[in-house]
């Protein structure tokens, strides 16, 4: 139960207003002393004399009353001896605020804070956390000094300024759209230099319960949508549409009326003032323009950050005219856009093209989700449209699980956006997918390759069909870049040739082959000779059960301009276990003493280029320090894709819990799954420590390894579909205390061991 607001207390002297927010406990005990106290009132309001209160005089009820009846039963009687603010009454000093709130008063008091308790729940923000309130920070008995002549030079706009974003809280008839104080107030949120956050709270009409759609994701969805692993239920980013989804569809159609210019206020001159502030007239109090470019500027922003925000509840709910969505993205002059359609029924072919045509000629960054989106289909040849966005210098798109996408064909136009310089594109578990030759088309279709792309990432994890000789013509015709990171974790590929395929401009490669089972050997590391410029290098091949030969280390280890390396090889059985893990270019010239790191290094890929040498001076290393341990056991899963989809057409995985390696040494082995399960507690008992079972989400596991010798390893286990993985754990030599060792979350089609040198067991 909320506290009660201490009005007769001491209180406190703020001198700047902008400095007067309210706290979260403060707005609750308001709503308390309404709910204590609203007996009795009536609407003491009356209103303007352009629109007067019908309801003047009429009976109270707690949950009806705004804040133009707080302020005149609470805020002016509370304040009246000291002729002060609010806020000065209940605080004890300065409260400067994180949040600026903008908002209708007729709304109910009730709403409003039930708004802003969910705002700051998903915020993680605590209950001393002030928020900017103009009825509680201004002074009732002042407001001629508090609300200047010109509205840029309010306090609102002060508060706002130092504030980390805007709080819009939408009453459940939208009122707060036709108030021109309120549209003033955002559209100097988004128009700010500044990068503010721009959060809007409303009600759902059916349960009044608060539903807030953040700016991005808040550090609830992360904390929520990620407890179970990443891709429980689409994770953080599944866990906000799921949240945003009760956004009351009557709130989106109303938001796409709104005219700056015919925007009201309980003050004529309040609205002449903002009218000709945003047209910029000399004169404040003369008749502002009836239409102006300024105007529809202020629109255009207004209209498309609630495009852009509410996009996807358009495609879903037929109360929203999705028609008016696009126009207004299509005027919105934003530079950096991120939409996000994870596992959207409703975003087919015929939706993308659509989405794809409306968006702003102007951006600079766009990030498109597609996760999930099982009906879009190949070819995706409305993707091509992008090449009409002539400033566009950051493009990521996201496919993964779309599982009737078979090339790459939608790639062939990119190659036209000569402004682009970063490309991430993600097929992960795209099980159809075979043809790469559309890598062809980022060059643009021209044998000189003027495009400006410098970095490229690829991931095509878990794509079991890939044809590897169309992916090495597709590498092979990449422009001239510098950057490329290149995910094929879970494939058939072995990328014996990949070396000189790669363009010789490279400077940072990464490639990630974690449990590929056709890769052998280590010739992909003959590209430190075949790429002149390359600098940094980081390949991920762990449980590559085929790998049997490690040489190809030494040409790293010689080769003198790398300055970072990071080569995971662990689990691949048939090499040395000192070979495993290597993370620097010291440690790897630690494992081969003899060669050269100053050698001159073949150049004849580099034409053009003046051949330089560079002596490098190392200290010596001694071999890793190996710790007591009598064995090693790896933790893991592995997962196939079944043929069937669950009811709500979600791929469903049968996959395999296992404990293996030295596994003599284990007594028994407990898992605490997820809680859905009907036994969320299994005990596994060998020789074999496996567990079979079906599903379509990952989650975390809590795995609990009991020693014959005693003790136990307690650990957490990310369930993984993407790429099989494991994480190694060495056996204690003797007795020891209960160990709490908590593994760090797995990134997709990774795996992650912490090296030979360091104890499993804390002593």
């Amino acid at each position: 139960m909320a506290e009660v607001l201490a009005l007769d207390g001491p209180g406190c002297r703020i001198e700047l207003t902008e400095e007067r927010g309210m706290t979260v406990k403060q707005l609750r005990g308001v709503w308390r002393h309404v709910e204590l106290n609203a007996d009795g009132w009536t609407d003491s309001w009356k209103g303007t004399d352009r629109r007067p209160n019908p309801d003047f005089g009429k009976a109270l009820r707690a949950e009806e009353v705004n804040l133009y009846q707080v302020t005149e039963h609470l805020i002016r009687p509370a304040t009246e001896a000291r002729r002060c603010s609010f806020v000065e009454v209940v605080a004890r000093g300065r409260q400067p605020p994180r949040w600026f709130v903008s908002h209708w008063w007729g709304e109910p008091v009730k709403d409003f804070v039930a708004c802003v308790q969910a705002h700051a729940s998903l915020r993680h923000l605590a209950d001393e956390t002030p928020y900017w309130v103009c009825a509680y920070a201004n002074n009732q008995w002042q407001l001629a000094l508090e609300v200047t002549e010109n509205p840029a030079e309010t306090s609102f706009r002060k508060a706002m300024r130092n504030a980390d974003g805007t709080l819009s809280i939408i009453d459940v008839g939208a009122v707060t759209f036709s108030r021109i104080w309120c549209g003033f107030e955002v559209a100097t949120t988004l128009q700010s230099d500044a990068r503010k956050l721009y959060d809007m709270a409303s009600t759902a009409p059916d349960t009044r319960e608060p539903v807030v759609i953040t700016d991005g994701l808040s550090p609830e969805d992360v904390s929520k949508g990620e407890q179970y692993g990443k891709d429980w239920q689409g994770g953080a980013q599944g866990y906000k549409l799921r949240r945003e989804q009760c956004f009351p569809p009557h709130v989106v159609e109303m938001a796409m009326r709104v005219r700056i210019q015919d925007g009201v206020a309980s003050v004529e001159a309040d609205r002449i003032h903002i009218l000709n502030s945003i047209v910029g007239a000399l004169d404040l109090d003369g008749s502002p323009p009836s239409d102006h470019q300024a105007y529809r500027r202020v629109n255009s922003v207004l209209h498309g950050r609630f495009a852009a925000a509410l996009y996807r509840l358009g495609l879903e709910s037929s109360a929203v005219n999705t028609a008016d969505l696009q126009l207004a993205l299509r005027n919105y002059p934003c530079r950096e856009l991120t939409l996000c359609f994870h596992e959207c029924m409703s975003f087919g072919n015929r939706a993308l093209a659509a989405f794809v045509e409306f968006l702003p000629t102007g951006l600079h960054s766009l990030r498109l989700d597609c996760t999930g989106c099982t009906r879009l289909t190949c070819p995706l040849l409305a993707l091509r449209a992008l090449s009409r966005l002539a400033c566009l210098t950051k493009l990521a798109l996201d496919f993964s699980r779309c599982l009737e996408i078979f090339d790459l064909s939608m790639l062939e136009g990119l190659g036209g956006i000569h402004t682009l310089t970063e490309l991430t594109a993600e097929f992960g578990m795209c099980t159809s997918l075979a043809c790469c030759s559309g890598l062809k088309g980022l060059t643009g279709g021209k044998a000189e390759r003027t495009t400006g792309l410098k970095s490229v990432t690829l991931n095509l994890s878990a794509c079991p069909c890939l044809d590897e000789a169309g992916l090495l013509q597709g590498l092979c015709a990449l422009p001239a870049i510098t950057s490329l990171s290149l995910d094929l974790s879970g494939s058939n590929v072995a990328l014996s040739t990949v070396a000189v395929h790669l363009p010789a401009t490279l400077v940072s490669l990464s490639i990630s082959c974690v449990r590929c089972v056709n890769v052998s050997d280590l010739s992909i590391l003959g590209c430190c000779r075949e790429l002149p410029r390359l600098t940094a290098l980081a390949l991920d091949f762990a449980m590559c059960e085929k790998l049997a030969d490690s040489s190809g280390l030494r040409v790293v280890a010689a080769a003198p301009f790398l300055a970072s390396v990071s080569i995971d090889l662990s689990g691949c059985t048939r090499i040395s276990k000192k070979c495993w893990k290597v993370d620097s270019v010291e440690n790897l010239k630690a494992l081969y003493p003899g060669s050269s790191g100053s050698a001159s290094r073949p150049n004849s890929r580099a034409s053009g280029c003046a051949a330089v040498r560079k002596d490098i001076s190392l200290p010596a290393l001694g071999p890793p320090r190996q710790s007591a341990r009598a064995g090693r056991i790896f933790i893991g899963n592995t997962a196939r894709m079944c043929e069937d989809l669950d009811s709500k057409g979600r791929v469903r995985w049968a996959w395999t819990f296992y404990v293996r390696g030295d596994v003599q040494h284990v007594k028994a082995v407990t898992l605490h799954l997820h809680e859905t399960f009907k036994d969320p507690v299994r005990q596994l008992r060998g020789p074999g420590f496996e567990a079979h079972f079906r599903g379509w989400g990952t989650f975390s596991i809590q795995v609990v390894v009991a020693w014959k010798s005693g003790g136990e390893l307690r650990t957490v286990w990310e369930l993984q579909f993407e790429a099989d993985a494991s994480q190694q754990f060495d056996v204690p030599v003797a007795q020891a205390p209960k160990a709490h060792v908590r593994a760090s979350s797995v990134p997709r089609g990774s795996t992650v061991h912490r090296g030979p040198d360091v104890p499993r067991v804390r002593r």
